[in-house]
């Protein structure tokens, strides 16, 4: 899409063990890079799975847990961005609209982390 962000990952192989909610808290750039750097290193050394270590479940068990610990963090993450304000005691019209927005998309997070980790559960029981 040509109106997302420079940000956004357009490969699966962009995709960072750092998220950049983390991230942002580098003031400077070159802080960002070194663990963006040092993120895609870990991506690469855990493609190699002569390194990885045994798998116990089925490997699409692990990457449907793995989504939902990521939904849980991003609704967490949402949920704490509600609860921020300007820091002047008045929101803006625009922040108490958007704040109204993550409320809804916190729960929409975390009703889909639910459902994934109530089919791995499910699954469990047939394997």
């Amino acid at each position: 899409m040509p109106d997302r962000p420079k940000s956004t990952p357009r490969e699966f192989e962009e995709l960072a063990p750092f998220r950049e909610s983390f991230l942002t808290l580098f003031t400077e750039p070159e802080g960002a890079a070194a663990f963006r750097r040092v993120g895609h290193l870990i991506f690469e050394w855990l493609l190699d799975w002569q390194h990885a270590a045994p798998i116990r479940e089925p490997l699409m068990i692990l990457e449907l847990r793995a989504r939902a610990a990521d939904l849980r963090y991003v609704e967490r993450f949402l949920l704490d961005t509600v609860a921020v304000g300007t820091g002047i005691g008045i929101d803006p019209q625009w922040e108490r609209a958007l704040k109204h927005h993550t409320g809804r998309w916190a729960l929409r997070a975390g009703t889909l982390a639910a459902e994934i980790e109530t089919a791995i559960s499910d699954a469990g029981m047939l394997l």
